[in-house]
C-alpha cells in the first residue's frame, strides 16, 4: 500500500510479507511483519536493503512522530543538507538523557541498520523538512557520520495530515486483520486419492475444478486449462464482448486469454457464487514445470484470496482457495 498520493514527492510504502508471518506452519498476522520504505522525490529509501519491519508497531509509532515533529528554524533554514544531518546527529545521538529523539521519524529497525529519516519543522511556514541518511558509527570518536547520498524533501503540513489519515486507516486494518488471518491458510497441498474423494464429499458451498496435469506441456497450457476449468470469460473480437466459450473450445481460449487477463480473472472470480474454491490436479508428476507454476499460483492468486481481496476489490470478500495435488 502507498501512503501519500504522490511517490514522486513524498510517500511511504507498506506491504505485509506472507512468509514473514508464518508461525508453526500457519500464517499469523498479529504483528503484521512486512516492508516499510520511504519515497523521496521518486527515490526509495533504503533502496538497497529490505528489512523486516513489525508494521503493527511501526505504523503507530510513525503516526505519533509525524504529529510531533520539532520546530527548529536554524536547522530548517540555515544549514545545508550535510550540515543539517550532522547537527541533528549531535542532538539525537548524545549517548545520555539529553537525546532529542523527536527528530527521528523512521522506525527502530531502520536505525539498527544505520538508516535514519529525520523531520524538522519551521515556525514560519507550514512545512516540514525531511532528510534521509545512512550513517556509520565511529567507535573511536563516538560520533555517527553520514555516508552515501543524502535525500531531502520539503512537505506541507496539510499533505502530512493526509498521510496521517492514511496511516490511521492502515493501522485499523492491521488491528482488524489478525482475527481473520488464520482462517483459510490457502495453499497447495499434496494428498492421496482417497483423501481427495473424502474432501470432495465433505466440501460444502465449494466450487470444484479438476485438472489433468499430464495435459499441461507449457505455461500457456496451464493458463488455458485453468481458464476453462474456472470458466474464465474471453474477449471475442467477432462479438466485441467477453464470452464464456463452450467446454473444450481451446481455439477460442487460446485467442482470448493472455497472462495479464489470466491474472485479472484469477483475482476476480465474481461469476463463481460458491464461497470456497478447490482445485484438484492429477498427474502432477507429468505436468510441465509444476513446482514453479504452482509456487507462483500460491504466492500470487491463493495469497490474494487469503487476505488481499477485501482491501483491493470493492465489496470483496476473502475466500478459502485450496489446490490439491493428488499423489
Amino acid at each position: 500500500m502507498l501512503i501519500g498520493r504522490d511517490p514522486f514527492i513524498f510517500s511511504i510504502v507498506l506491504e505485509p510479507v506472507r512468509e514473514w508471518n508464518r508461525n508453526n506452519d500457519k500464517y499469523d498476522f498479529t504483528f503484521c511483519n512486512g516492508i516499510m520504505q520511504f519515497s523521496f522525490l521518486g527515490k526509495l529509501f533504503p533502496n538497497n536493503e529490505i528489512q523486516n519491519i513489525t508494521l503493527e508497531c511501526a505504523v503507530g509509532e510513525l503516526i505519533r512522530k509525524l504529529r510531533n515533529i520539532p520546530v527548529n528554524d536554524n536547522i530548517y533554514y540555515e544549514f545545508d543538507i550535510e550540515a543539517a544531518v550532522k547537527k541533528i546527529y549531535s542532538l539525537v545521538y548524545t549517548g545520555d538523557e539529553s537525546e532529542d529523539l523527536r527528530f527521528k521519524v523512521a522506525p527502530q529497525e531502520f536505525f539498527d541498520k544505520g538508516y535514519d529519516v529525520f523531520g524538522v519543522r519551521s515556525s514560519k511556514d507550514r512545512t516540514v523538512r525531511f532528510i534521509a541518511a545512512k550513517s556509520i558509527y565511529d567507535k573511536d570518536t563516538g560520533v555517527s557520520e553520514p555516508v552515501g547520498e543524502l535525500l531531502q524533501v520539503y512537505i506541507s503540513l496539510p499533505y502530512i495530515d493526509e498521510m496521517i489519515c492514511g496511516l490511521e486507516d492502515y493501522l485499523k486494518q492491521i488491528h482488524e486483520f489478525p482475527s481473520k488471518s488464520i482462517i483459510y491458510e490457502n495453499s497447495v497441498k499434496c494428498i492421496s486419492e482417497e483423501n481427495a474423494v473424502r474432501i470432495k464429499i465433505e466440501s460444502s458451498d465449494t466450487f470444484i475444478a479438476e485438472i489433468n496435469g499430464e495435459k499441461i506441456k507449457s505455461d500457456e497450457d496451464w493458463i488455458y486449462t485453468v481458464a476453462e476449468a474456472f470458466h474464465y470469460p474471453v474477449y471475442s473480437e467477432e462479438e466485441k464482448q467477453y464470452i464464456d466459450p463452450k467446454p473444450g473450445d481451446h481455439s477460442t481460449r487460446r485467442s482470448g486469454i493472455t497472462f495479464n487477463i489470466f491474472n485479472d480473472w484469477s483475482t476476480d472470480l465474481s461469476w463463481i457464487k460458491e464461497s470456497n474454491i478447490a482445485m484438484f490436479i492429477t498427474n502432477v508428476d507429468k505436468m510441465y514445470n509444476s513446482e514453479s507454476i504452482l509456487k507462483d499460483f500460491e504466492d500470487n492468486i491463493l495469497h490474494f484470496w487469503e487476505y488481499e481481496a477485501e482491501r483491493i476489490i470493492v465489496g470483496g470478500v476473502r475466500r478459502r482457495f485450496m489446490v490439491y495435488c493428488i499423489d
